[in-house]
């Protein structure tokens, strides 16, 4: 699974893509200002969102996504990945 972030639709959020095997059947995405937080503190963002935020200027934003396939129970999982906004700017 590759996960990449872009700007999103709108100032504070971030689009993720992904690309997962055809045969993916959820997407499990988390996101938190602080990639050394244990499992259970990273927001998640449910079902089909895929613009997490709002950010706040000057955030750094991690995401991580792991990828449920109809072959087995166990996910396949994408590297975190990170976008900083710079204060004043409207892009990460």
């Amino acid at each position: 699974m590759e996960l990449n972030l872009v700007d999103g639709s709108e100032p504070g959020y971030l689009l993720l893509k992904l690309n997962c095997l055809t045969s993916t059947i959820q997407n499990f995405i988390r996101y938190a200002a602080d990639k050394h937080l244990v499992e259970n503190q990273w927001h998640v963002a449910g079902g089909r969102e895929r613009e997490p935020g709002p950010f706040d200027s000057g955030t750094k934003a991690f995401v991580k996504a792991a990828a449920l396939s109809g072959f087995t129970t166990s996910p396949q999982h994408s590297g975190i990945k990170s976008r900083h906004r710079a204060v004043g700017r409207q892009s990460y």
